[in-house]
């Protein structure tokens, strides 16, 4: 797996959970990031990112950023006014071409790419009240916050797992439009 990834000095799995007024900019209520190789992770809830002027992990060119449908956490960096990655893999996209032309069973979101993939969508992942906790906005109690975190970090579990599946068939090299695909 790590030989398609290996001009990356690093590799980040990201996800925000993030929190949207119909009509209004997405704000960051948390994240999780977790590097490929070390599986260093961070943790962090509204507050400690409001306090950070760049994210915890570099952004640099030789480190490549995964997510699924990346506008998300793109737009977690641009609102919080942290620096965006120079290098962007979103499985989203890479799941579309991958099935151009067909419609997976499972549909083209999260949860279409990881039952073609032959994984499992961990029970509960979509929890509508966790949805709506972050939605609602806070301030959260301590128990609303784990739970807000601990959901972010199932999902990048889940995200490494599709990456580790669809490794073989992305072409991981450093293209000149600043883009890994």
């Amino acid at each position: 797996m790590t030989s398609h990834l290996s001009e990356f000095r690093e590799v980040w799995i990201v996800k925000f959970v993030c929190s949207a007024s119909p009509g209004e900019r997405p704000c960051a209520v948390c994240l999780v990031a977790r590097e490929l190789r070390t599986g260093q992770t961070y943790r962090m809830s509204e507050d400690e990112l409001r306090a950070r002027r760049a994210p915890p992990y570099p952004t640099d060119p030789d480190v490549l950023f995964v997510a699924y449908a990346a506008n998300l956490e793109l737009a977690g960096h641009i609102n919080l006014g942290w620096p965006t990655p120079k290098r962007v893999l979103d499985l989203d996209v890479e799941f579309r071409n991958s099935t151009n032309g067909r419609e997976p069973y499972l549909g083209n979101g999260l949860m279409g790419a990881l039952g073609y993939h032959g994984l499992a969508w961990i029970a509960g992942m979509e929890k509508p009240a966790l949805q709506h906790l972050a939605k609602r906005g806070g301030p959260w109690s301590a128990s609303e916050r784990d739970a807000l975190l601990t959901h972010c970090e199932q999902r990048v579990q889940t995200l490494h797992e599709l990456l580790v599946r669809m490794l073989p068939t992305i072409d991981c090299r450093v293209r000149s439009s600043g883009v890994a695909t």
